[in-house]
């Protein structure tokens, strides 16, 4: 080492202040070498520049040995251990343990550096600057802060470790280091004199190559990244946590804004908004029934009603026509009640009308099941269109004993612990009633009618159980029960399940111009009126208002990352210093860090969001009385890979500028 020539000044705001003159230096000496001075002469900046830390200077410097500096400040991982400090830094050297044991650290190993004494951490920087096998090691204050019993013990070893390569060492504390100095040099008025010279080098070979620590391979940055995560773990949770909110705020603008066609589908089977009824116009209150029901209803056939909708026949999903009992046809306010005779008067003089309801009955291989008359509706649908009905199971029926069930048919199934799982339910038999007992018409008794379920639905409805036939199995049923001509029987209700694209206000007008109705017309599903539970209402989702409330959550998931990182700033900087100068590239460790950390919150968000969405559509069942979301993989990869690439490019921006600052 070679020191020419050297002057250097510090350029404060009022005056300039020269540090060095005219400064020359040659390492000829081997051994300890003690380098004292007053306060603010310089030692720490001479340092500086034979390390290159500092460039701002005039001079020429020739540096021919390898240079290992222990600042005054603790340079270390603070949240690690003393080996995963020293495993960080040097991971491949066979050494560690003999310099531990020899240094006295072997029984703090795996004790944090937060929880060491000030001598203690001292050493720790010794061993990982001999790790890194310098032939000249430069001390900066080893002994300041420490107790004569600690600042002995660190000169002790300093002066055996001084035996195999030359230790520099700066200190105030001259007396006791004197005691173990070869050499010592003092600097003053900007010069540097030696006061006492020690033994010469004999041998002056540039360090081999072979002492060079091995380039850091990718399993060496994955280490370090890993233990750095581990270190910061509750950093890293915060992280994930606005990681998570982030992902399922994008997902839900992706959602809301209607990019995602098929969630839509799926909310309009959900909610039967691709549903059409007839519904009759005037309600009278049943003193009977104790509610209110409709007075006058029209009436149809199935041949006027499919004849109608022939050019529209396309659009239909399914359809269901059926008797209502609700329904006072033609009697107006006069009720049979209890009046056995009346009941058959007006059963003689209307054609035979079957209550086309359905009501479970048992399945033929659970003998033990027992359901109240509360749980045991359902509403039977033909199918028009199979290929428009989307199925989570199975296939679609093609005889007269097969159907389809519901989604949510097959859930309350499996609530019921009758099957463990919904794939359990293909290939079961159900006995389904048709009609409701009339005790007084004998034509309208009970009659079990079996049924093999071949498919189950993609999605549930929300207002009612749905069993799925073919075309006209319903009304042959019926009508060889009944033994009364399909093509006659007259229905006073009717549903249209249409293709989810399809607009059912159009469609409902183009019913109500076809067909002639006097006491009611074709609408278009009502989710305020048609709720199981009339004291229900419904509202729809602000869809302006998710969007707003979910841009929220990004941004103050935002601010809590960049404030999360300009609070961690210093301890962030001073852990990758650590790294930059033991080799690492610190452009692909932040890359690769943040990569690991998207990695986690991702397999965090897989694992985590189907319950999220559960608990948000508890809480929208709630309050709203609807799903808020549902998910969609698709979607939801897209958002991940959305979210990952702006993460990584953001983390890695605020890296840069702290960098760039420095």
């Amino acid at each position: 080492m070679n020191l020419s020539h050297i002057h250097k000044i510090y350029h404060n705001k009022d005056v300039d202040t020269e540090v060095f003159h005219d400064l020359n230096f040659h390492l000829e000496y081997e051994g300890l070498i003690l380098l004292y001075g007053m306060s603010g002469s310089g030692k720490t900046t001479l340092f500086q520049i034979m390390t290159g830390l500092d460039k701002d200077y005039r001079g020429d410097i020739i540096i021919e040995e390898k240079l290992e500096y222990i600042t005054q400040e603790i340079t270390l991982i603070e949240n690690l251990s003393v080996r995963q400090n020293l495993t960080v830094t040097c991971p491949h050297h066979k050494q560690m343990n003999e310099y531990m044991e020899y240094f006295q650290l072997s029984q703090l190993s795996d004790k944090k550096i937060k929880y060491l004494s000030n001598g203690e951490k001292r050493r720790v920087q010794i061993i990982r600057s001999l790790l890194n096998q310098p032939q000249v090691l430069l001390c900066d204050e080893p002994t300041a802060s420490l107790d004569y019993d600690n600042a002995k013990l660190v000169c002790e070893m300093l002066k055996e470790v001084s035996k195999q390569i030359t230790v520099i060492i700066t200190s105030h504390d001259y007396p006791l280091l004197s005691e173990y100095a070869d050499t010592i040099l003092h600097l003053s008025n900007r010069r540097l004199s030696i006061e006492k010279a020690g033994k010469k080098v004999q041998n002056q070979a540039l360090i081999n190559e072979e002492h060079h620590l091995p380039h850091k391979t990718i399993k060496d940055y994955l280490k370090a990244s890993v233990l750095l995560h581990k270190a910061h773990l509750s950093t890293m949770l915060c992280n994930l946590l606005f990681i998570c909110c982030i992902l399922i705020s994008v997902y839900s603008i992706y959602y809301y804004v209607g990019m995602n066609h098929e969630a839509m589908r799926k909310e309009n089977w959900i909610y039967s908004r691709n549903e059409v009824q007839l519904i009759p116009h005037t309600k009278v209150y049943d003193k009977f029934y104790d509610q209110t029901k409709y007075e006058y209803s029209d009436i149809v056939t199935k041949q006027e009603i499919l004849d109608s909708a022939l050019t529209k026949q396309t659009d239909i999903v399914a359809y269901a026509i059926q008797w209502d009992a609700h329904f006072h046809w033609l009697y107006g306010n006069e009720y049979y009640n209890n009046d056995a005779e009346l009941t058959k008067t007006i059963y003689q003089n209307v054609p035979l009308v079957p209550y086309t309801s359905f009501l479970f009955l048992t399945d033929l291989e659970t003998s033990n099941w027992q359901l109240s008359d509360s749980d045991t509706w359902v509403r039977g649908y033909q199918l028009l269109q199979q290929d428009g009905l989307p199925l989570s199971e199975g296939t679609y029926p093609q005889k007269d004993h097969e159907a389809v069930i519901g989604a949510e048919l097959a859930d309350y199934l499996c609530e019921k612990r009758i099957f463990s799982d919904r794939k359990a339910l293909i290939g079961k038999t159900l006995n389904l009633e048709l009609g409701q007992a009339e005790a007084h018409i004998p034509e309208l008794a009970n009659v079990t009618y079996p049924v093999k379920i071949t498919g189950i639905t993609a999605f549930s409805n929300k207002y009612e159980r749905r069993v799925f036939f073919a075309d006209s199995v319903l009304g042959k049923a019926f009508a060889q029960q009944y033994k009364y001509r399909e093509d006659k029987m007259i229905y006073n209700e009717a549903r249209f399940l249409l293709q989810p694209d399809t607009d059912p206000e159009e469609f409902s007008n183009f019913m109500n111009e076809k067909i002639d109705l006097k006491y009611g017309s074709f609408q278009a599903f009502d989710l305020n009126k048609e709720l199981l539970n009339e004291n229900l209402q419904s509202s729809e989702v602000n869809k302006h208002l998710v969007i707003f409330i979910s841009c929220l959550v990004i941004a103050s998931s935002l601010f809590g990352i960049v404030y999360m990182s300009f609070y961690y700033r210093k301890q962030y900087k001073k852990e990758l210093n650590i790294l930059h100068r033991y080799g690492y590239r610190l452009y692909f460790y932040d890359s690769l860090s943040n990569f690991i950390t998207i990695s986690i919150a991702v397999i965090a968000c897989l694992l985590i969001l189907p319950y999220l969405i559960a608990g948000i559509n508890i809480a929208g069942e709630q309050l709203l009385h609807r799903e808020l979301l549902s998910y969609d993989s698709e979607v939801f990869n897209i958002c991940l890979l959305s979210v990952s690439v702006c993460y990584i490019l953001f983390m890695n921006a605020i890296a840069f500028l702290y960098r760039k600052k420095r």
